[in-house]
């Protein structure tokens, strides 16, 4: 077996391979572009990493494949416990995949990174260059020896799962992958989680870890998917149905082991309003990821009780810059409410006493429109000033909340 972090399932997270089989069957020619995002504004990553180190690493991650062994782990993913979860003509598809090309250039002290092609062979690209150009600035950071602060993240994780002892009930997901620290560490963080947490934990939302440690690997999907069907609407009706339509090809694609809606793609109000009764019946649950997450749990309860749901057997997942002080007040105050679980990301991966950036890669367009993105949190909101002005009103978009973003 390879070492972790040659492989390109090392890089991905079940998510990007659930998405990219929706993508491969039925929108794999639609021309997207990607971007990376520096949202921690202070830091002119430019400046500290430098442009051939990162231009390197995106070269050789060019170079990285998926293995016969890791393709067969693949085919023996099942969806609602008995179907292949991945279509034998999509696996021929990704055993002959490559990343493709990629734009650097330097831009006021920052990277502009893009990523542009049909979506299918784009969308890949995403938690890649995250992890890469993570590495290379902890690198950067570390003077070349990011190993160097592994005894104090070890340190700082045995305290957290000491206190997450205590909560015996409390179910979390490992999904760190894209601001991890780096690869190395990545794999370590996730031996000792594997022992420390124990029933805890169940699950990460890495491929390659899921499949060296022979656990389940979770994810549904990411706001990826709603920002591209809605750049593609002819019209204001269109693009207020688009939502609704992503989950219909949704459930028509995987069915109910992987109905975990994200609703706040275009704010968790509208969402909440435009979701059926169906849908609140048949879904597994939600997926929080910006905003007040009390307001967004009263939010889902309400929902669901407009529509005489038991909530208390539906699934919130909460996965916005979670912290032990945050997963434990969650749980106490909604785990009688909800299955509750936890997306335990950045400050899981990326904690060592280096500050971590918030750095993301969005989706920018789509067949030559601008994607949006609002969010329940307007730091989080990407797209041109004009179209997010015109989302908001087709969406009834009211929200004020602007807070930085951590993570």
């Amino acid at each position: 077996m390879s070492k972790f972090g040659e492989s390109l399932i090392d890089y991905l997270d079940l998510y990007k391979l659930t998405m990219l089989q929706w993508i491969w069957r039925r929108y794999r020619n639609v021309n997207v572009r990607f971007a990376l995002s520096n949202r921690t504004k202070s830091v002119r990553l430019a400046e500290v990493v430098p442009e051939a180190h990162l231009r390197e690493k995106l070269e050789w991650a060019r170079s990285l494949c998926i293995t016969v062994h890791q393709l067969d782990w693949l085919r023996s993913l099942r969806a609602e416990g008995r179907r292949p979860l991945f279509d034998e003509r999509f696996l021929l598809f990704l055993s002959h995949y490559r990343l493709p090309e990629f734009e650097l250039a330097v831009r006021d002290g920052q990277f502009d990174l893009g990523f542009a092609g049909d979506w299918v062979n784009v969308s890949l690209w995403e938690t890649v260059a995250l992890s890469q150009t993570v590495e290379c600035y902890t690198c950067a950071m570390t003077q070349g020896n990011p190993a160097s602060l592994f005894t104090e993240g070890k340190t700082r994780f045995l305290e957290k799962a000491k206190r997450l002892e205590k909560f015996p009930g409390m179910r979390i997901i490992e999904f760190g992958t894209r601001r991890r620290y780096s690869a190395q560490w990545h794999e370590q963080l996730f031996s000792m989680a594997h022992v420390l947490l124990g029933e805890q934990l169940v699950g990460t939302s890495n491929l390659g870890l899921a499949c060296r440690f022979s656990v389940v690997p979770k994810g549904t999907m990411a706001h990826e998917l709603y920002m591209v069907r809605a750049a593609m609407a002819e019209s204001d009706d269109q693009l207020r149905h688009s939502q609704a339509e992503v989950h219909r090809e949704w459930w028509d694609e995987y069915g109910r082991e992987l109905s975990i809606a994200l609703p706040d793609t275009f704010g968790s109000r509208f969402s909440f309003g435009d979701m059926s009764a169906e849908m609140a019946l048949l879904w597994r649950g939600t997926r929080q990821d910006s905003g007040p997450p009390h307001d967004y749990s009263e939010a889902a309860r309400a929902w669901y009780r407009r529509h005489r749901v038991d909530h208390r057997e539906k699934d919130l997942v909460y996965s916005d810059g979670l912290t032990v002080d945050t997963m434990t007040d969650l749980y106490t105050t909604w785990s009688p409410h909800f299955k509750v679980g936890f997306g335990w990301g950045t400050n899981a991966t990326n904690d060592l006493g280096l500050a971590p950036l918030s750095l993301v890669v969005k989706v920018v367009s789509a067949n030559g429109r601008p994607t949006v993105k609002l969010s329940d949190n307007l730091a989080k909101a990407t797209g041109p000033a004009e179209e997010v002005a015109r989302y908001k009103r087709v969406f009834g978009y009211t929200g004020t909340l602007d807070q930085m973003c951590t993570y």
